[in-house]
């Protein structure tokens, strides 16, 4: 959750970002980093390019922060199951994107 702590300190002064903020930049950073883990073997062996993998990395970090943003969270906070229910989900959705069974 280190990715999600350097956002935090990234903010601007004054300007801290609300809990279902954080919450969500949490879902958004688990399903990028299980995802790109998941698909780097693959993108390795088809002897992709530099700039091909920075831009597959860049895509799927732009899909799961598509994804964590549409996640149904509860208005009164996130529970641990909505918050499992978008990790699994999201995971399995860019899965199946990128060709790799989750």
């Amino acid at each position: 959750m280190a990715g999600v702590v350097e956002w935090i300190l990234e903010q601007p002064e004054g300007q801290a970002p609300s809990p279902e903020g954080i919450v969500r930049k949490s879902i958004e950073i688990t399903i990028a980093e299980v995802t790109l883990t998941e698909i780097a073997a693959r993108i390795q062996a088809e002897g992709a390019a530099y700039e091909q993998r920075r831009a597959a990395e860049q895509m799927v970090r732009d899909l799961a922060a598509e994804l964590a943003g549409q996640a149904t969270l509860a208005p009164t906070g996130a529970t641990e199951q909505e918050m499992a229910t978008a990790i699994e989900n999201g995971i399995r959705d860019l899965g199946k994107i990128f060709g790799v069974d989750s």
